[in-house]
């Protein structure tokens, strides 16, 4: 479910659905194909909230509009095949912070949440924690201040609670409406990002250090991390599960034993993956060896590299994705390579 900003309110059913990129990820044939989804825009009226926070009462939660957006997923659960250990909210701005009151009102019923652009004054880590997060943010953003989101942030690492924090820096093209975006240099790479997604990371806050009140879902909603971490979450009874590769059609193999990903030609100077086996013939610099680490960054195979020709078998590794690191060094930071074996059936 994405909730709308407060000026897409209104009876129109169609404003909050088509501005602000709100539909972009789920339209995108490459999320289509590999996931299965029903995606609800609800659409507030212009005389209500999707919540009711005020700074003199200092709650926050969802309003009546909130409440029946909730109550319209209840209502299609009894007439579509839905799974209800996988249901997701997310949103911008006004629907950031709707998003968030969700979360306080109800902390078991979603598996995980994007609160983009918003705000929440229930700093109670307990409450936070029960629903797996992605926060999105910018620390200029002028419109909804950012304070409470990066406060609640710090609350949790201050407690022990593993938030992966992405610092981002963005800028807009002279002359132009084209916004480039950049990992921080204060920030962890973009493809350790996507590692610590596909490794379980519960908590991530994106801190776009100088970005406006429209960068946090400007940036979410074309992030390629951010559905496969929504779709890898589920939530049985309050108690949430982590499933990688995330469920999706194409996740399934026709084949009967496990297979690693189709063949592909991927970015270490000739190293190929194809069917069962990692081939090093034609790598530019060769290295001293190859190893291949689980997605917790444990090492499960590593082959010494003894000449400019040769291949690693995967046979027999269990359904999973792992990661490949080229050279001396067994690091797992430094994989530059993700195989993912499928389950066959």
């Amino acid at each position: 479910m994405c909730l709308h900003g407060i000026g897409e309110r209104g009876s129109d059913n169609g404003m909050q659905v088509n501005d602000e990129y709100m539909s972009h990820q789920w339209m995108l044939d490459s999320v289509k194909n590999k996931y299965q989804a029903f995606v609800l825009y609800p659409q507030c009226p212009s005389n209500d909230e999707w919540t009711n926070w005020s700074a003199t009462t200092n709650q926050g939660y969802s309003a009546p509009a909130g409440v029946g957006a909730v109550k319209v997923i209840d209502s299609l659960i009894k007439v579509y095949p839905i799974d209800t250990t996988r249901l997701y909210v997310g949103g911008l701005s006004w629907g950031g912070m709707g998003t968030e009151g969700i979360m306080v009102t109800y902390p078991n019923k979603f598996a995980a949440a994007f609160p983009c652009a918003g705000e929440n004054h229930i700093m109670t880590p307990s409450i936070f924690v029960k629903t797996p997060f992605w926060i999105w943010h910018g620390a200029k953003d002028p419109t909804v201040d950012p304070l409470p989101d990066s406060t609640l942030v710090n609350n949790l690492i201050a407690e022990d609670t593993p938030v992966v924090r992405i610092f981002y820096t963005y800028k807009t093209v002279a002359s132009t409406t084209t916004t480039t975006y950049q990992i921080d240099t204060r920030s962890i790479s973009a493809d350790s990002v996507a590692k610590r997604v596909a490794s379980g990371s519960m908590y991530l806050f994106t801190d776009i250090t100088n970005g406006n009140h429209n960068s946090a879902w400007n940036l979410a909603f074309f992030d390629p991390s951010l559905v496969p971490w929504l779709m890898s979450k589920s939530k049985v009874n309050g108690t949430g599960k982590f499933t990688w590769p995330a469920p999706g059609p194409a996740d399934a193999t026709t084949s009967t034993a496990p297979q690693p990903a189709a063949a592909a030609s991927v970015n270490a100077g000739g190293l190929k993956i194809a069917g069962e086996t990692i081939r090093w013939n034609g790598v530019a610099c060769l290295p001293a060896g190859i190893s291949v680490f689980s997605a917790k960054g444990n090492l499960v195979k590593r082959v010494a590299v003894r000449s400019a020709a040769g291949e690693m078998t995967c046979a027999g590794l269990p359904s999973g994705v792992y990661f490949v690191s080229l050279g001396k060094a067994r690091d797992f930071q430094k994989s530059t390579v993700r195989l993912t074996v499928l389950p066959g059936r």
